[in-house]
């Protein structure tokens, strides 16, 4: 069964703030950096889509 991350928050409204503070796009490493320092859970992929879809 494969498992997808399931960020907390979610890694886009992360992004999306980081951008606005700096008041510029993010670099990839930047982007990177946030992502790998973020929180996450493991959901199942099912579980992940369903939820998405809602």
């Amino acid at each position: 069964m494969k498992e997808i991350k399931d960020y907390i928050p979610p890694l886009v409204a992360l992004l999306i703030r980081a951008e606005e503070l700096k008041e510029a796009e993010l670099t990839e490493a930047e982007v990177l950096k946030i992502k790998d320092s973020s929180s996450y859970v493991l959901v199942p992929e099912g579980v992940a889509v369903a939820t998405a879809e809602n």
